[in-house]
């Protein structure tokens, strides 16, 4: 959820240099990254999420997800999002 409108930025306007400052935003943001290219997939796979309009699903699983890692936080921050694309 932290990265959901830098994701959605770069789907809006993709261009290598775009691609290149969120990736190695990314790499930056996170101590378990270790790879520029790891980061690059991460792109593509989400770019694939909003191409193909999953990106409600995606909120609505995190939002329904009982897996640890997904925080109440987490949890708030998509619905928040998911509010937000069902208004518009």
């Amino acid at each position: 959820m932290e990265y959901y409108e830098d994701y959605l930025y770069y789907y809006k306007h993709q261009t290598k240099e775009n691609k290149k400052r969120l990736a190695q935003k990314l790499l930056e943001s996170n101590s378990r990254a270790i790879s520029i290219t790891g980061q690059n997939t991460r792109i593509v796979y989400t770019v694939a999420i909003f191409s193909n309009e999953w990106d409600k699903d995606m909120l609505k699983a995190a939002m329904q997800s009982n897996h640890p890692s997904i925080s109440s936080e987490i949890k708030n921050q998509a619905k928040l999002l998911l509010d937000k694309l069902v208004v518009k």
